[in-house]
């Protein structure tokens, strides 16, 4: 009301007719429930409307700390908290200390993590710090190359962001951080050596292409094969250790192949049928898969197999660690989270963490650790080096070893008889604006994949499922050209090291194709799809990247890990850097080597491990 100059109507018909500073979050992302608790709560805590950002939050903490609603009603109470918050000018309140448990970065596994000691350690205080902001703030959106400009999507989205809405993952077009646009999503190029990093609440598990694979078992006994980019892990992180995990994943997020709400799956012309065609069927004369690769479910991918991905989607929207656990922990009384909030460094001591310095609105805070507090870094595999290094808390395997799934693209020209309808998302049509809108359902309720399929090279060693390559099409959004994806699940030795100087974060070289056996398992791939597509009788010719494999025309998939890893930097049993007395780590950091999979459901598993193992250190 403050926020539009206007006073608010009757009381009594609030809840039907919220003020229009709050209206768009009442629509779809607050239940009607919702409304009509925040309004009791207003008059049961002050008899009138609250008139200052305190008064506002005052009466809010009454009312969170006796609801006993639904999910709706909690997502709906914490949306008209952060909205109220802003109608009256102001952030939340800076925190103060001590805590026992500071969190560095809410991303794919701080939120897991810190959500996680909230629950499990109820006698200790956790603060969550975020450098970016909730991602509710930017609508969807799509990049116009004619103005280079970004512009929202037509249509009255409301409670939509662009991360709710899974066919917006390939449009956000922020995966290049020196791009201006990009700067409230993504850290500056200077502290992750020039990769991608997002910087939101959710982190990548925000942003990212929401596949969920479990990696084949041999991965976990990896170092049986003497491949120096394939180690074992550590005892007590093995995958019968890890099976409980992985099964309360399950418990928590909807893992589906058919994200929309109506439980269809969408967009398969859009090029994954085409491609699904090709790779199923027998060919006598190519030199691997003679008989075809086999359609299965792929939510563990073995070689010679294919099939629609899975996704964590629930009635249309994306799921994330951020917007599953995070809002059930903010109505814990020992939690606290704060965005917008950068920290710059780790004050410490004769080997231990007492203190975080932070920024907000250009004012430096510093926020200290109790007596026996952890501080757990979840800031990524870029950021949580390099925040370390800068501090000057280093040891031998800090920021070593840091690795990705090395991805090329190949571009085919297609003749007309191959039936591709495009699905276009610059912007996308009014009917797919309008379904997912009104319903969360059809092509826009589709995250990007529409089909996997999964090699083996010849001559690499593992089991008979074991796999080194994964193929996948995303929706084409043109009727004449397809592109296909290639990802080196396995590296044998792509590796790079990092290095802190002068303020900025640099990459050694390695990270992709850094000795022969790497590319000859990427050429290998892509010479057997070339040659498949060649025996068409539907006309197909590669255009794009058709010839030798060389490092030039490798790109990241941003899943990196390994740069703290367990056993060289961080003490597997107690999640502590080595050299340290209460600094942990509990991100991808922790990595031994790349995983086998798509990793955020192994990354969700280890963080809900990492809390439970921290909770148990803090309630002894």
């Amino acid at each position: 009301a403050r926020a539009t100059d206007k006073h608010l109507i009757d009381p009594i018909d609030f809840h039907f007719r919220p003020p229009m500073a709050l209206r768009p979050l009442a629509v779809g992302a607050v239940a009607p429930a919702a409304w009509l608790i925040s309004f009791w709560c207003w008059c049961q805590a002050h008899g009138v409307m609250p008139i200052n950002a305190a008064s506002a939050e005052s009466c809010f903490g009454a009312c969170l700390d006796g609801i006993e609603g639904g999910d709706g009603d909690v997502q709906g109470l914490l949306q008209l908290r952060r909205a109220s918050a802003h109608a009256f000018g102001g952030a939340d309140p800076m925190p103060s200390g001590p805590f026992d448990f500071i969190v560095v970065g809410a991303g794919l596994t701080g939120s897991a993590v810190a959500a996680r000691l909230a629950e499990k350690a109820p006698g200790s205080t956790v603060l969550l710090i975020e450098g970016g902001d909730h991602e509710m703030k930017t609508p969807p959106n799509y990049f116009d190359w004619g103005t280079l400009n970004f512009k929202k999507w037509p249509g009255k989205w409301h409670a939509h962001s662009a991360v709710d809405v899974p066919g917006d993952y390939n449009a956000m077009n922020c995966w290049d951080p020196s791009a201006g646009a990009c700067a409230n999503w993504t850290w500056p190029p200077e502290y992750t050596a020039g990769a991608y990093q997002a910087r939101v609440r959710g982190g990548g598990g925000s942003v990212n292409g929401a596949l969920h694979q479990y990696p084949q078992p041999n991965m976990f006994d990896g170092g049986r094969y003497g491949v120096s980019g394939w180690p074992s892990w550590p005892k007590g992180w093995q995958e019968a250790d890890m099976q409980p995990f992985f099964q309360e994943v399950e418990s928590m997020f909807q893992i589906t192949t058919t994200p929309s709400s109506d439980g269809k799956h969408y967009l398969d012309q859009t090029g994954g049928n085409q491609i699904r065609e090709v790779l199923a069927q027998p060919c006598e004369s190519c030199a691997a898969y003679s008989e075809g690769l086999k359609n299965a479910s792929v939510m563990m991918p073995a070689q010679g197999k294919m099939g629609v991905p899975f996704v964590i989607a629930k009635d249309g929207h994306r799921q994330s660690t951020a917007n599953v656990l995070l809002p059930k922990a903010e109505l814990l009384p020992n939690f606290k989270l704060l965005l917008q909030s950068e920290v710059t460094e780790v004050v410490h001591s004769d080997s231990r963490a007492t203190a975080v310095k932070l920024t907000r609105e250009n004012i430096e805070y510093t926020i200290e650790l109790s007596e026996k507090g952890v501080l757990v870094m979840c800031a990524g595999a870029l950021n949580t080096p390099r925040l370390l290094l800068k501090s000057g808390i280093t040891n031998a395997g800090m920021g070593k070893n840091l690795s990705d799934h090395p991805m090329t693209i190949q571009t085919y020209q297609l003749s007309s008889h191959w039936d591709v309808e495009p699905f276009p998302l610059n912007p996308p049509s009014n009917d797919a604006i309008s379904k997912e809108i009104a319903f969360h359902s059809g092509g826009l309720s589709q995250f990007g994949p529409t089909l996997t399929a999964f090699l083996r090279a010849p001559g690499t060693p593992g089991n008979d499922d074991d796999f080194d390559i994964e193929i996948f099409v995303n929706p084409a959004s043109s009727r004449k050209q397809l592109q296909v994806y290639f990802l080196l699940m396995r590296p044998t030795c792509s590796s790079a090291n990092l290095t802190y100087q002068d303020g900025k974060l640099t990459m050694g070289p390695g990270i992709s194709l850094a000795c022969q056996r790497d590319v000859d398992t990427m050429q290998f791939a892509q010479d057997f799809l070339q040659q498949r597509m060649s025996k068409q009788l539907k006309r197909a010719e590669c255009v794009e990247n058709c010839g030798s494999v060389t490092d030039t025309r490798i790109l990241s998939v941003n899943h990196w890990g390994g740069s703290c890893a367990f056993g060289r930097c961080v003490d597997p049993r107690t999640l502590m850097v080595y050299g340290t007395r209460n600094i942990a780590v509990a991100d991808a950091s922790l990595l031994p080597g790349q995983v086998w999979s798509h990793p955020a459901l192994i990354l969700e598993a280890m963080a809900l491990k990492a809390g439970d193992m921290l909770a148990e250190r803090a309630n002894k």
